[in-house]
């Protein structure tokens, strides 16, 4: 299985572990697509198209009132012409390659309609990391948005299960060391840029970005800087 990966990614954010990770697995994809939304500034994207080869970019907009990652989704979709499509984020990375004995096992012979994490017990399908086929994609409402009664793909789960879709649970199926999760990352990120107190996980966040300078050739001088002003402060015990 050859997926396409629809990824969104905010314009003001880079993502060095995540575009390294891309770079030493790339042939296992058919198309990566990489749908930009505004995010105020910085505006990282011709840095990161600069960086990342043998990527598809879109430039992205929503209307009025429309939720931006429903937006992005869909344009990105659009694009995919992929019997699969893994919708992943930018803190999620395979760690170990029997991770992908999952998603090639029970999309092939074993004929699921789709692959993925729950976010806690019961919870939505996570869009961290959700395999599906497409036939089964082109039969949901194409709804991505956060909703009254849910965060983003919750209504797209809740969709599958209505289909009667036979989705399987990757982390009942997998070794929990196989891949990590983050989470908060792009959160975090913002929350630098505005000068704020990071509050979600800061020693995991200081831990990742010290990871990403660890080595500089693919890196924005002004990320850089930011990135390393907010470590020192936060080294001080004002981050």
């Amino acid at each position: 299985m050859r997926p396409d990966i629809i990824v969104t990614w905010p314009e003001s954010c880079d993502y060095p572990l995540w575009r390294r990770w891309l770079a030493s697995e790339r042939e296992r994809f058919a198309q990566v697509i990489v749908a930009f939304s505004p995010a105020g500034r910085p505006d990282l994207r011709e840095h990161v198209r600069s960086v990342t080869p043998d990527v598809t970019f879109l430039d992205t907009r929503w209307e009025d009132g429309r939720d931006w990652r429903d937006a992005a989704v869909n344009a990105a979709l659009r694009v995919s012409d992929a019997d699969w499509v893994w919708f992943t984020e930018q803190d999620f990375l395979v760690e170990d390659p029997r991770f992908w004995s999952v998603p090639d096992a029970f999309g092939g012979c074993m004929r699921a309609s789709a692959i993925g994490t729950r976010q806690g017990e019961e919870g939505r399908w996570h869009p961290c990391c959700l395999f599906v086929r497409r036939t089964t994609i082109d039969l949901t409402s194409h709804d991505f948005s956060v909703t009254e009664d849910g965060d983003h793909f919750a209504r797209f789960g809740r969709d599958l299960e209505a289909l009667g879709a036979r989705v399987v649970d990757l982390d009942y199926w997998s070794d929990p060391s196989w891949y990590s999760h983050m989470a908060g990352l792009s959160h975090n990120h913002s929350l630098v840029e505005r000068g704020w107190p990071v509050t979600y996980k800061p020693d995991e966040f200081a831990r990742y970005l010290l990871e990403c300078l660890g080595r500089r050739d693919d890196l924005d001088a002004g990320w850089v800087s930011q990135a390393a002003g907010w470590l020192e402060r936060y080294s001080e015990g004002r981050g």
